[in-house]
């Protein structure tokens, strides 16, 4: 809820700029104005104003805006100063190298995951993720080991927000069946996504634990299913992945019971 100190024009600004961050890289003048619901007249003053400050960039052919490089000055500052980065990166490494997958770390912004680091594979991969992308939590490893081991308040507040869209035939796209697999998530210790996001694809995720033992991030492990045997990540992988997330919840201050 807005308050009196809140500057409405700021926030339209800044809502303006996530419109971006989805699946659509370009959008017209037009389609910024129905997405956010405003007045044509805001839109454009918004748009020359970060136009002029070199946040945006106009395609003079096809009138359409998109983000230019200097945006990732914002988001390279956070990740330089993010501690959780720097503790875990290291750990990120030696699992790759014991693997030879991809392994990632990300933490929850809204309904959403945000990717802070990425090791990948030697392997041909063809998922476009770096950090700073964003995906759902409802259909991805990290976001469901995130959820399961949040505050309760905060899970329930995140529950809400999600809106379970389907992209595959096995997403789960049941609020009971979701909350169900959390509860799951929280006695096994790991989570899990089946092919939930990307028909290929299988990754397994541990949750990153602080003091309270509440999560602050997770890490995972992407395989494409083509490749590896499901019996070879039970067996060989998960443990590793499972250890990893213990010694980095170790490092950010949790003591197992």
């Amino acid at each position: 809820m807005r308050d009196n100190l809140t500057i409405n024009s700021i926030v339209n600004c800044f809502k303006l700029l996530e419109c971006f961050t989805g699946q659509q890289s370009r959008l017209t003048l037009m389609e910024l104005v129905r997405k956010l619901n405003i007045s044509v007249g805001a839109a454009q003053r918004i748009t020359h104003t970060l136009t002029i400050l070199e946040y945006l960039y106009k395609d003079p052919k096809t009138k359409t805006f998109q983000l230019t490089p200097k945006i990732l000055s914002l988001g390279f500052a956070f990740l330089h100063h993010s501690g959780l980065r720097d503790i875990v990166l290291p750990h990120l490494k030696k699992l790759n190298e014991a693997t030879n997958e991809t392994v990632n770390l990300a933490i929850l912004d809204g309904a959403e995951i945000v990717y802070l680091e990425r090791v990948q594979t030697s392997h041909l991969i063809t998922t476009n993720i770096r950090p700073g992308s964003r995906r759902p939590i409802h259909c991805t490893s990290m976001g469901k080991v995130i959820l399961a081991f949040s505050a309760e308040d905060e899970r329930e507040k995140i529950l809400s927000r999600i809106s379970f869209e389907k992209y595959t035939e096995k997403t789960i796209i049941n609020k009971n069946r979701f909350v169900a697999e959390l509860n799951k998530i929280r006695k096994s210790g790991y989570a899990e996504n089946n092919s939930e996001l990307d028909k290929d694809l299988f990754a397994i995720a541990a949750p990153l634990l602080n003091n309270n033992g509440e999560a602050v991030g997770g890490i995972n492990m992407v395989i494409p299913m083509s490749r590896v045997s499901k019996d070879k990540i039970y067996k060989e992988y998960l443990p590793l992945l499972i250890e990893k997330g213990n010694q980095i919840s170790a490092d950010l201050g949790h003591r197992r019971q």
